[in-house]
C-alpha cells in the first residue's frame, strides 16, 4: 500500500506540473498573438525615469551649445566727475562738490556659440552699452542769484569681448575691450548758465557672469577707461564697478 501511495503521489505531481507548464506555454502563445495584432507606433516604450533611472539633464550645458545667442542687461554703478565748469558771469561749479552718483546702464550684445580649446569652453561677443546720469546743482551769479541746474552725463561705448567658462556653463568670466563716447553738460532756465562738455575714451575692462536659471545672469563688473585726450576742465573717475541682471535668449 505504501508502494501504490507514492505511485499516486508522483502521479499527481507529475500532473500538476505537466499542467502548470501548459498553462505557462499558452499564456506565452497568447501574449506573443497580442503583440502581432498592435502597431508598432501605438507601443509605448518606457523611460528611463520610469524603467528605475534618474537622468538629470543639465539645461546650463545644452543651452545656446550650438547657436549664437543674444542678451541684454540692466547695470548699476557710481560715477565720479572731476573738473569744474566756468561761467562768464556766474560761480564756478566744482564737479566733485556734487559727489558721486548713481550710474544706470543698459548693454544689449550677442555671443557666438561655444567653441572648444584646451578642454575649456569659449565664447566670443560684441555688446553696446550705455549709461546716463543726472544731478541737481546750483549756481550763482554775480549779483548773488541762485540758478537751479542740472549736470547731466552719458556715455556710449562698444566692446568686443570673449568669454571663458573654467567651470562649467554656470559661471563665465568676461575679457573685454571698449571705445566709446561720453559727453557732460550743465542745463538751466538761464541761456546763460549753460555748459557742454563731450571726450572719447578706451578702456578694458573684466566681468564674471554667475547663472542664476538657465535665462539670467548675475552680472559684477569692473573696468577702466581712459579719454583719448586729456581735458583739465573735465574727466570722471577712470575706475568703475558695476552690479547687474543679463537676460539671455
Amino acid at each position: 500500500m505504501k508502494i501504490s501511495y507514492s505511485i499516486i503521489t508522483f502521479i499527481l505531481c507529475l500532473f500538476l506540473v505537466t499542467s502548470l507548464h501548459a498553462e505557462e506555454i499558452s499564456q506565452s502563445l497568447q501574449e506573443k498573438a497580442a503583440m502581432e495584432t498592435i502597431p508598432p507606433e501605438s507601443i509605448i516604450v518606457p523611460t528611463q525615469q520610469e524603467a528605475g533611472v534618474i537622468s538629470l539633464q543639465d539645461d546650463y550645458s545644452n543651452q545656446f551649445a550650438n547657436r549664437a545667442s543674444w542678451s541684454t542687461a540692466v547695470k548699476f554703478g557710481q560715477i565720479t566727475h572731476y573738473g569744474s565748469a566756468v561761467i562768464p558771469g556766474t560761480s564756478e561749479l566744482l564737479f566733485e562738490n556734487l559727489g558721486s552718483t548713481l550710474k544706470p546702464s543698459l548693454s544689449v550684445g550677442v555671443q557666438s556659440r561655444y567653441f572648444s580649446l584646451l578642454n575649456t569652453d569659449l565664447r566670443f561677443g560684441m555688446n553696446f552699452d550705455g549709461g546716463f546720469t543726472a544731478q541737481d546743482s546750483r549756481i550763482l551769479t554775480a549779483t548773488q542769484t541762485k540758478i537751479e541746474s542740472r549736470l547731466q552725463y552719458y556715455d556710449l561705448s562698444l566692446r568686443p569681448s570673449i568669454s571663458i567658462f573654467p567651470l562649467g556653463k554656470r559661471v563665465a568670466a568676461k575679457i573685454y575691450s571698449e571705445i566709446g563716447q561720453a559727453q557732460i553738460a550743465l542745463a538751466s532756465r538761464s541761456s546763460t548758465a549753460r555748459f557742454s562738455k563731450n571726450t572719447s575714451f578706451y578702456g578694458f575692462g573684466v566681468a564674471l557672469n554667475f547663472a542664476v536659471t538657465p535665462k539670467w545672469n548675475f552680472v559684477i563688473e569692473y573696468f577702466e577707461r581712459k579719454p583719448f585726450s586729456v581735458d583739465p576742465s573735465w574727466s570722471f573717475a577712470s575706475s568703475q564697478t558695476q552690479l547687474g541682471l543679463e537676460y539671455v535668449w
